[in-house]
């Protein structure tokens, strides 16, 4: 029977802990988020500079598919299927922490997408440098995204989006603690009805116990009454 304990993932400090309840909404959520970068790819062919960011952010999305993939085969094992979905968390960890990808419902996510309609190319060197501040490219797009970042991080720009994204994640955690809670109120009830189910099972064995006993003792109780007429039957008959 496939295996379907909650998952939880760290999407970045601006989105914090998320929970999955199965390895197939981890799937789909990625393929989600596959399709809303998906502009992205499409600029990995220009210039050397696009191409390497392109490829980085791709390549994120890429190893969360690939250990999803990796992870899947284990479903049914137990032991096995928990040492790959630790090995999916670290590359969440990786993803999201150490390379800096974006969560398209962060405010930084809702600003690159409004940033990209107007220059695609800039709203990429904008990915480029959360991905890495230190790095800089001889480029006035990358000039002008670094400035657009620093005015939507003083908030100067992008309030609207920022509420709208945080509307959103604050939903998102809303609905994890919905879901959360009818969960463990289904495994209360589980519980309860199993603890019904096992005492009854002992009332029941127990009953059945008694009354094997009874029937027991009364049958040795015949066996000793029998035993003793008939002893009482041969004693004169020796004395005589």
């Amino acid at each position: 029977m496939p295996i379907n304990k909650p998952i939880e993932v760290n999407l970045g400090k601006d989105a914090g802990k998320k929970l999955f309840h199965s390895l197939d909404e981890v799937a789909e959520w990625l393929k989600t988020e596959k399709e809303f970068w998906s502009w992205v790819s499409e600029y990995n062919s220009t210039t050397n500079d696009l191409k390497l960011l392109c490829n980085e952010f791709l390549n994120t999305h890429n190893a969360l598919d690939a250990r999803i993939n990796k992870t899947r085969p284990h479903i049914n094992n137990e032991p096995e299927y928990a040492r790959q979905i630790e090995g999916l968390t670290n590359e969440f960890n990786n993803c999201y922490g150490t390379k800096n990808c974006i969560y398209s419902k962060t405010p930084r996510g809702k600003y690159i997408d409004e940033l990209r309609q107007r220059d695609p190319e800039e709203a990429i060197y904008a990915i480029g440098y959360y991905a890495n501040e230190n790095r800089y490219f001889n480029q006035p797009k990358h000039v002008r995204a670094i400035v657009e970042i620093a005015l939507l991080e003083k908030g100067i720009r992008g309030s609207s989006l920022e509420k709208e994204a945080l509307k959103g994640i604050y939903q998102e955690h809303v609905n994890i603690t919905t879901n959360s809670k009818k969960t463990l109120e289904d495994l209360k009830n589980t519980i309860h009805e199993i603890t019904i189910q096992a005492n009854t099972t002992i009332e029941e064995k127990s009953k059945e116990f008694l009354d094997t006993k009874t029937k027991a003792e009364k049958i040795f109780d015949n066996m000793i009454k029998a035993y003793e007429e008939k002893l009482s039957l041969k004693a004169p008959v020796k004395y005589w």
